[in-house]
């Protein structure tokens, strides 16, 4: 894993209008690793993705890609340069095919490095090989979720954003898009997960922030007998003892 972040985010205020939906959120994510962002309904955490990806008004703050500042670029520059986002809701081309919905979200490269991106997905998610001539509409949501994740990957990011992978899908798919996630990971994205099935998304991740009205905090222990702890605290409001942030 890197030592220095690819990604950071300092001071980050954003929101819509006149809203301030986060404020002031510092965040820092790493090559090869899954930091999942936490926090309850409205808590701000599509919102973060979004003033990642520009699709959200920043008000004030950084966006850093490495030593560089993104946070004046518009969405497709930023995508250019290697952030992507796969929103909710697992948003193809429903009437196109699985390969012509990776045809159309490739970037403009050659032939062979086309086709060695498309064996990469098909790697990753064998079942999009085996159904790549079916319509997109004809999968199941993991599948389609798959697809999603897999139309981000032709771009070839650095950094992965993936608002809530698992909506919608069933218990057992959840853990396989999961372990999906910790294999692009592992390949040396750097993953910026935000998750509601949120033990799934404990048992990936490399580090924890928590969103709580619109304010960041990094979970220092998120792991054992802390977790419940720490869970309680965010979604139940408890005082949750012994949880130690930083």
């Amino acid at each position: 894993m890197s030592a220095e972040p690819l990604l950071r985010v300092r001071g980050l205020t954003a929101g819509y209008g006149e809203i301030q939906a986060v404020r002031e959120v510092e965040l820092e994510l790493r090559a090869g690793e899954i930091v999942t962002v936490l926090g309850g309904n409205g808590a701000g955490k599509t919102t973060l993705l979004g003033a990642v990806a520009g699709l959200v008004s920043v008000f004030d703050g950084e966006i850093l890609l490495g030593e560089d500042p993104v946070g004046k670029l518009r969405p497709h520059a930023r995508a250019r340069r290697g952030i992507a986002l796969v929103q909710e809701n697992k948003r193809v081309f429903r009437g196109l095919s699985v390969r012509d919905n990776l045809v159309v979200a490739t970037p403009r490269v050659a032939k062979a490095e086309f086709a060695a991106r498309e064996q990469d997905v098909y790697e990753l998610f064998p079942v999009l090989a085996e159904k790549r001539r079916d319509p997109a509409g004809s999968l199941s949501g993991g599948q389609q979720q798959m697809l999603a994740i897999g139309q981000a990957l032709m771009a070839k990011p650095t950094v992965l954003m993936l608002d809530e992978p698992s909506a919608g899908l069933a218990p057992r798919l959840v853990a396989e898009v999961m372990d999906r996630v910790a294999t692009i990971a592992s390949r040396g994205l750097a993953v910026l997960l935000v998750e509601q099935a949120v033990h799934q998304a404990l048992r990936v991740a490399s580090r924890v922030y928590v969103l709580r009205l619109g304010r960041c905090t990094e979970q220092a222990d998120f792991r054992g007998a802390d977790q419940q702890r720490l869970l309680d605290h965010i979604y139940l409001g408890s005082a949750a003892d012994g949880v130690r942030t930083r």
